[in-house]
């Protein structure tokens, strides 16, 4: 189904391909195994899928997108290479958070906001062009909910000196012009990623990061600035190291692409939280009336584990 310049409301079937139009409209996914491509112009409003195991897939396009998820989770915002702004709820369905929303957000080349869930994925895209400015938040307040934040760029590019503030993107084609902030990061259980991660390179993004404030700065090897609001530094540590959570296991894991997006395997590196204070976490005027509610604690320091 094609829409044109028409107002319209979509409730399609499961399977369904819904190609939105050049106006704002509004079309649900929740039957479930739909492929919804976001319009031309205007603000589209999608809604996910509402039945388990029935992820639906929603594509970029140079209108707006503003999207909710729904009961049955797992769906896919791929955006990658697109104009459009987005504004992504992917934790909470109206006034209910949902304890496993397991959605994979894939980053556009405009301005976005997302706001993370349990289980999400929230990352960069790929492609020729890689770029947009980037708020991405932990709002689940779901115990035990964890959320990735990182890249899916296959690029690597960037320049690693060993002093702070030393990393300097590169020039080769589909190398990351994006800016990304995050805020609430969860350092017991939350996670970054970058694909094809080595230790060596982890140290690098380590040795090159800046702090300022409370708040850490470092480049992903694609080119990626992302900026962690509330934490003071980051640190490479031995995974055998006594005091360590999990201590003699290797704390970098390969990260499997996440259904159903077909991506290259990366990996993550966990960060863990070694000392904490009570913090309140100063966002926009549209990041606190977007959650309306009080925001977690955050962190002085953190420590990267590797193998």
């Amino acid at each position: 189904m094609t829409l044109g310049a028409g107002a319209a409301l979509v409730f399609g079937g499961q399977g369904d391909t819904i190609n939105l139009g050049s106006v704002g409209q509004y079309a649900d996914g929740g039957a479930g195994k739909m492929t919804i491509k976001v319009g031309s112009a205007g603000v589209d409003s999608v809604f996910g899928s509402s039945v388990a195991g029935g992820a639906t897939t929603i594509l970029g396009g140079a209108a707006s997108l503003s999207f909710n998820p729904q009961a049955g989770g797992g769906d896919l915002i791929n955006l990658a290479g697109t104009t459009g702004n987005a504004t992504i709820n992917a934790y909470k369905a109206g006034s209910v958070e949902l304890t496993a929303v397991n959605d994979t957000i894939i980053a556009g080349n405009g301005s976005g906001s997302v706001w993370g869930g349990a289980g999400d994925r929230i990352g960069v895209g790929n492609g020729a062009t890689v770029g947009g400015s980037h708020l991405w938040d932990h709002s689940t307040t779901i115990s035990g909910a964890a959320v990735a934040f990182g890249t899916n760029d296959t690029v690597n590019s960037t320049t690693y000196g060993t002093t702070p503030g030393s990393a300097a993107r590169g020039t080769v084609a589909g190398t990351s012009s994006a800016n990304v902030t995050v805020t609430n990061f969860n350092a017991l259980i939350d996670s970054l990623f970058y694909l094809n991660e080595s230790a060596g390179t982890t140290a690098s993004i380590v040795a090159t990061s800046t702090t300022t404030g409370s708040n850490t700065t470092f480049t992903l090897p694609d080119g990626t600035v992302m900026a962690l609001i509330g934490v003071s530094s980051i640190t490479t540590a031995s995974s055998s190291r006594s005091g360590v959570a999990g201590a003699g296991k290797c704390r970098i894991r390969v990260s499997p692409p996440a259904a159903p997006v077909a991506i290259a395997a990366g990996r993550e590196f966990k960060i863990r939280r070694l000392s904490a204070s009570i913090r309140g976490i100063l966002l926009s005027a549209a990041l606190a009336r977007s959650r309306r509610r009080d925001l977690p604690h955050s962190f002085h320091h953190a420590e990267i584990g590797h193998c």
